[in-house]
């Protein structure tokens, strides 16, 4: 439910209480004005939850990224090697499987899943 639209049910509630009830208009429009003050805190709180949770996933995926498949590492690209925890360049794509990094120096291995993620994975 939209906060326009529980506005408008409660406007249509207030209008029949309102004709019905015997409460000073000053006072029934007191009240009205409180629980709409409620629904629009509410809401606003919503939205700034909604936007702390964005920027939260945001730097979860900085701090816990996901390992690079074979297709997204190309030539050039700084990686972390989580088998030897140590960054490492990517030297050249050889082959489906195999890549010739440098750690230093040059060494052909083989792609293994769950092995290579973004430098950043270092901070952990």
């Amino acid at each position: 439910m939209t906060k326009e639209e529980i506005i408008l049910a409660f406007d249509a509630i207030w209008f029949e209480a309102n004709n019905s009830a015997n409460l000073a208009g000053e006072d029934l429009q007191k009240e009205h004005n409180l629980i709409v003050q409620l629904i629009n805190e509410h809401f606003e709180f919503v939205e700034e939850y909604k936007s702390c949770r964005q920027e939260l996933d945001g730097y979860y995926e900085l701090l816990y990224p996901d390992p690079y498949k074979f297709e997204e590492l190309h030539e050039g690209m700084w990686v972390w090697d989580d088998e030897y925890k140590i960054p490492c360049q990517i030297l050249k794509v050889m082959s489906f499987d195999k890549l010739s990094v440098s750690y230093h120096f040059e060494s052909i291995i083989e792609y293994q899943e769950d092995r290579f993620y973004p430098i950043t994975k270092a901070n952990q």
